[in-house]
C-alpha cells in the first residue's frame, strides 16, 4: 500500500495529477482543492491506496486529516471514492464533522451528490466517530475562533468561494489573519487575488 508520496507534478489537471517519484509516475485523485498545482511543482501529499477488483486508484490529500475523513467516508454504505471526494472538495474537515455531529442536513447538502437520504446516513454512521476531527479542530483554534471562522466562511461562500479555496487562504494565513470580521475577510479576498 502506498501511504503517502513526495515528488515532482509532472502533469497537472483539474482533479489529477502525475507525480514523479524517483523516475515514477503515480496517477493520483485529488480533491478540486489541488487544481492550483502545475507542472514542475514539488508535492507532498499522503496518499489513501483504493483497491477493488477492477481498479487500483491513489487518492492524494494535503492534510492527514482529510486523508483519514476520506477513510471514514468511504466506511459509510452507499458512499464511494467519487462521493467521498467531492465532499473533501466542498466542505472543511472541520466544517463537515460540526455538520454531522449537529445533525446538519443542509450543509451536507451543499455537496453536489449528497441529498436527504445519503445525508442521514451519513449522520447516522459517523456521529460517533469524528471526534478526532473535532478535538484537532479545537485544538488549532478555539471555540470563538470558529464561531468567528463561521463568520467568515459564510460572507465568503456568499461571494461565491467554495470552502476548500478558503481554507487554502486561511491556512497560509493563520498566523496572519487578524483583525475583526471585515479585515480578514479583506485579507482573504487579497490572497485570493480579488478585491
Amino acid at each position: 500500500m502506498i501511504g503517502y508520496l513526495n515528488g515532482k507534478v509532472v502533469e497537472a489537471k483539474t482533479e489529477e495529477l502525475i507525480v514523479s517519484v524517483n523516475g515514477v509516475g503515480y496517477q493520483v485523485n485529488l480533491p478540486s482543492a489541488f487544481s492550483y498545482y502545475q507542472s514542475g511543482d514539488d508535492c507532498e501529499l499522503y496518499i489513501y491506496t483504493y483497491v477493488r477488483e477492477d481498479a487500483l486508484e491513489l487518492f492524494g490529500f494535503k492534510e492527514r486529516e482529510s486523508k483519514e475523513l476520506f477513510i471514514k467516508l468511504l466506511s459509510v454504505s452507499g458512499i464511494g471514492p467519487k462521493v467521498a471526494l467531492s465532499i473533501i472538495s466542498t466542505l472543511s474537515p472541520e466544517k463537515f464533522a460540526q455538520a454531522v455531529v449537529n445533525e446538519n442536513i443542509n450543509v451536507l447538502k451543499q455537496v453536489n451528490g449528497i441529498g436527504p437520504k445519503s445525508g442521514q446516513r451519513l449522520i447516522l454512521e459517523l456521529k460517533d466517530k469524528l471526534d478526532d476531527i473535532l478535538l484537532v479542530a479545537g485544538s488549532q483554534s478555539g471555540s470563538k475562533t470558529l464561531a468567528h471562522d463561521d463568520e467568515l466562511y459564510s460572507a465568503l461562500n456568499n461571494l461565491g468561494y467554495q470552502d476548500n479555496e478558503i481554507n487554502n487562504a486561511v491556512n497560509e494565513l493563520s498566523n496572519e489573519l487578524a483583525g475583526d470580521l471585515e479585515d480578514r475577510i479583506m485579507q482573504v479576498l487579497n490572497y485570493l487575488g480579488k478585491e
